[in-house]
């Protein structure tokens, strides 16, 4: 067990500690630390453990308040028995049904934002003691339109509540006055108040009346403990919470009695950044999974344990998750937390809606369901799918077909339980029982079945984190049903339940139950009454301290200034403000104050309520740069000078043998003539990107219409005779009509994704680029097209491709033309050199030459912007547009066509030969640099790190 940190100064309250009288704190973290503080004082003085303690009276306010009122539960006071009090979440929902069904509602663009709002109102309201039944008091809310509605849904509320004998959590306080004045309960006497800097009249009257005639409430204030107190500039916010996190661990290390705080303003938006900063300085291998083989903190779940296979007993050891040793006092939603997270991403499978494509990836990624490592091939055949279906969006139906095809296909070794699960719960997502209405809790049967199906939370034992989670899920689900009590709850559809269940997660605030630590990351009034030896207070610039005033939004700022209620006005704030820093910087014996110079862009100057503190640098604080405290650092440095670093051999690859199949096709010549490393890691490692998903047709699909489309024109057309032939009109209709019968047939699977009107948009779009493309032909020699869409399949220099070649044309000399069709940019130069951009169109030339002196290869560019053919042929060819001449040897650096198939037979045969022999050298065309950019959408930069590989040569590193 982990030693307890005392962060409070217990002695001076010892007196009224052990006489029993009732101490206060404003929340439960500092209420916890004054119980621990007496604890380990008391256990100092009675080593022997002779003495037992008496738990001491000390309660935070709401802790309190809570005692108090369960005490009138026990006595069944009549009062009491007869109300419920509405849990926070059936407060909201009430809220939000009495805004929704205002005169209001249709010009509200959040419904839920204003419940909340009208909730935090009425809460303020009744706080400052603002009887509503006053005339003045309505009269100065009725000023403005916001109030006005406010009053009005507060009227609503409270006739609703009446009406069903609720009570709204803030009302207990006075029924709680009522209930200590006329003595139905016990008078408190002296109440100590420690951390308090602010109390609401509602609260102050309660605490009158507590005390009772003879009582009193009294503020304890510490003895202040400051010595020495200084500021320090920072660069930015993140190095801010590094240089926090290395003085932190130095004075740790330095003094192992210390108590350290580094109290954050904002920590709620902040927490994640500074636990990872605190785990980077701390414990830098914490990500390593080799570190994560360790014994694990506590057994939870023993009925479980005793069902563990010896397979399951191994995959647990996996799981370990290191903790850091530091207490934070904000959480996190618990909707954010990954086991929660995938429960809820299961549950709207049930949507017929489409649902966001990173969800169906994100469930199978995820461990907390009936997937283990054999299910491995399944994932990944199904991640390749989904990416596949280059969608955003994807119905749990398609998803569900998906994995049904997919195990359909595999071997029985290789299928998966998981897609038995998805057919269960088809049976739940039709529509007869997905339309139903019903409760929550009816709902929550539902829910509950479905995470049955697929074992969540998983085949594997839970960390104590993640048990800690699941089990606050169970609270969160028994508050959701409770939200039965409701009647317009009584009838929710699936979509309005899914989405309550989501709110309120989101709104329960996961705070994990770590091992006691020196070190608490703190907010500002978690801080506040907690005493420390050294304290760091972040984020004090002149932009972030004191706050700028932020009155509530549906309340007059009049009203507001006037009563002094919070964040009402500039010189509120700046009052605040200035006594909690007081407070802060006397709390510890050594307090450090940092503010960042540069906060979104802008300059920063340290707040005006420190300009009497000392100004230092922060290698003044920590002794050394910043830079070379970080552990990454230290590390990284330290493998580099060890004899340990191993030169790899990165270019060469495999020969390639007879066993080895190998396919790609003319792509694998364009790949190894790009870079030779994209070829071996495409086509032997079967490297490949993601699909990504886009809006309308990607490019692949709009060139398969184009494709598709010109296939079927020149099957029924046959050669350019025939074309001369057609009326306008004809030539109108073959177009339309093979472009209708192109897109039908492409969208035939897709209706999904595509409605009727851009079915019709593609049909206008490509019927138009047929007829441009037309003309084209119309102005060529005269041709016959011999085959479209030929497949060709045979050895091309020692690798076996299979190809398909779009067009090939026969002139009037009894040459041929293959053609190959375009959408985009092109040019004759992709042909030239040793290693030409793209060798598809002079690979087939090689392969299919009947004549070596006769023939050519052409590019038709099919676009709307402009089409044409352009390409090469020898010098006699018909198609004059093609004919060998002095630019084309010029650029190409061949005499004629009989030396360009030449030199191409010897280019191809050697890029070929470097393939098959395993080159694989990290060697791009043009340099990442050039205009060109050979890397510039290759999706191997990860993997061949060629970025690296040019810092590292320009820096003269070595690329070891």
């Amino acid at each position: 067990m982990s030693p307890l940190h005392s962060f409070f100064d217990v002695e001076p309250l010892l007196e009224p500690l052990r006489e029993g009288n009732l101490i206060l704190t404003p929340n439960q973290r500092l209420a916890s630390r004054i119980k621990t503080a007496y604890i380990l004082f008391q256990g100092q003085k009675n080593k022997k453990g002779e003495v037992v303690l008496e738990t001491p009276n000390v309660y935070s306010l709401n802790g309190w308040i809570e005692n108090c009122w369960r005490q009138l539960l026990l006595n069944a006071h009549p009062v009491v028995v007869s109300q419920h009090i509405l849990t926070d979440y059936q407060e909201t929902q009430l809220w939000q049904q009495v805004i929704e069904s205002s005169a209001m509602a249709e010009s509200l663009l959040r419904p839920q934002i204003i419940s909340e709002q009208a909730k935090s109102a009425y809460k303020l309201l009744q706080e400052w003691k603002l009887d509503l039944n006053d005339e003045t008091i309505r009269s100065s809310l009725e000023v403005v339109e916001d109030s006005r509605c406010l009053l009005n849904w507060i009227d609503q509320f409270e006739v609703q509540c009446q009406q069903q004998n609720w009570l709204p959590a803030i009302k207990r306080i006075s029924l709680l006055i009522e209930q200590f004045q006329q003595n139905s309960l016990p008078e408190a006497g002296k109440i100590y108040g420690v951390g308090f800097l602010d109390v609401s009249p509602l609260y102050q009257q309660l605490l009158c009346s507590a005390g009772g005639s003879a009582g009193e409430f009294v503020r304890y204030t510490a003895e202040e403990k400051n010595q020495k107190t200084a500021i320090v500039e920072c660069d930015t916010p993140l190095q801010e919470m590094q240089a926090a996190a290395v003085w932190a661990k130095q004075i740790i290390k330095n003094d192992p009695k210390a108590t350290v705080a580094i109290v954050v303003p904002d920590l709620i938006q902040k927490r994640n950044v500074q636990q990872r900063v605190l785990q980077e300085i701390f414990d830098p291998g914490y990500n390593d999974p080799l570190s994560l083989l360790q014994s694990r903190e506590g057994q939870e779940s023993k009925d479980r344990e005793s069902q563990e296979t010896q397979e399951y007993q191994e995959l647990a050891t996996l799981s370990v998750r290191k903790d850091l040793a530091v207490n934070f006092s904000a959480g996190s939603s618990l909707l954010d937390t990954p086991v929660i997270s995938a429960a809820i991403n299961l549950l709207q499978l049930l949507k017929t809606q489409p649902i966001q494509l990173n969800v169906f990836e994100t469930i199978l990624h995820s461990p907390f369901y009936n997937l283990t490592d054999s299910d491995l091939p399944f994932i990944s055949s199904m991640l390749e799918k989904v990416a596949g279906e280059k969608n955003f969006e994807l119905t749990s139906a398609r998803f569900r077909q998906l994995a049904h095809h997919l195990t359909e296909n595999m071997l029985p070794e290789e299928g998966s339980e998981f897609e038995g699960a998805l057919q269960q719960l088809a049976e739940k997502s039709r529509p007869s029982v997905i339309n139903q209405l019903r409760s929550p809790s009816q709902w929550l049967e539902l829910f509950q079945e479905i995470l049955q199906f697929f074992h969540w939370p998983g085949v594997r034992r839970l960390d104590s984190i993640e048990y800690q989670q699941v089990s606050q899920w169970k609270n969160v689900l028994i508050e959701f049903s409770c939200a039965d009590l409701l009647p317009e709850n009584q009838q929710q559809t699936f979509n309005q339940a899914l989405a309550a269940l989501k709110e309120l997660l989101e709104q329960c605030v996961f705070q994990p139950k770590t091992a006691d630590s020196p070190l608490q990351v703190l907010g500002l009034l978690e801080a506040t009454g907690l005493q420390f030896s050294h304290l760091w207070i972040q984020s004090m610039s002149d932009k972030q301290w004191p706050p700028a005033p932020a009155p509530h939004p549906l309340l007059p700022a009049t009203l507001q200034k006037k009563m002094g209620m919070p964040h009402s006005s500039a010189d509120r704030e700046l009052s605040y403000a200035r006594s909690l820093s007081d407070l802060l910087i006397n709390s510890a014996c050594e307090a450090i104050i940092s503010y960042p110079g540069l906060l979104d862009e802008l300059t920063c100057q340290k707040s005006r309520l420190f300009q009497n503190v000392p100004d230092l640098t922060l290698q003044q604080i920590i002794g050394r740069p910043l830079q070379s405290m970080s552990p990454l650092i230290e590390i990284r440095r330290r493998f580099f000078e060890a004899d340990a670093v191993e030169v790899y051999q990165e270019d060469c690859a495999p020969q390639i043998d007879a066993s080895e199949m190998v396919k790609g096709g003319s792509q694998i010549f364009t790949d190894q003539s790009a870079c030779p490393f994209r070829a071996f890691a495409k086509h032997r490692l079967h490297i490949k990107a993601k699909d990504e998903p886009v809006l309308g047709l990607n490019a692949a699909e709009r060139g398969r219409l184009v494709h598709r489309s010109l296939e079927l024109m020149w099957k029924k057309l046959g050669n350019k005779s025939h074309l001369l032939a057609m009326s306008e009109q004809e030539r109108h209709h073959l177009c339309g009509e093979v472009s209708t019968y192109s897109v039908n047939q492409i969208f035939a699977n897709k209706h999904s994704r595509f409605g009727a009107r851009l079915q019709s948009l593609e049909i206008e779009r490509l019927n138009k680029l047929l007829l441009s493309w037309l003309e084209v032909e119309e102005s060529r020699a005269d041709f016959n097209v011999i085959e479209t869409e030929k497949i060709i399949e045979q050895d091309a220099f020692g690798i076996t491709i299979r190809a398909q070649i779009d067009r090939i044309d026969e002139l009037t000399d009894g040459s041929q033309l293959i053609i190959d069709y375009k959408t985009g940019g092109v040019s004759v130069n992709y042909w030239w050199g040793d290693r030409p951009d793209q060798p598809q169109l002079p690979l087939y030339s090689v392969l299919m030459a009947q004549q070596k002196d006769r023939g050519g290869i052409a590019f038709a560019r099919v676009n709307v912007e402009e089409s044409k053919i352009i390409g090469i042929a020898d010098a006699d060819s018909p198609e004059k547009s093609l004919c060998w001449n002095e630019r084309i040897q010029t650029t190409s650096g061949q005499q004629d066509w009989v030396q360009m198939q030449v030199h191409w037979h010897n280019t191809l045969a050697k890029i070929a030969a470097e393939f098959i022999q395993g080159d694989a050298t990290v060697n791009p065309k043009h340099h990442p640099n050039d205009n060109h950019k050979t890397c510039q959408y290759c999706h191997l930069a990860p993997v061949c790190r060629v970025s690296h590989r040019e810092v590292e040569i320009e820096s003269g590193e070595s690329t070891q």
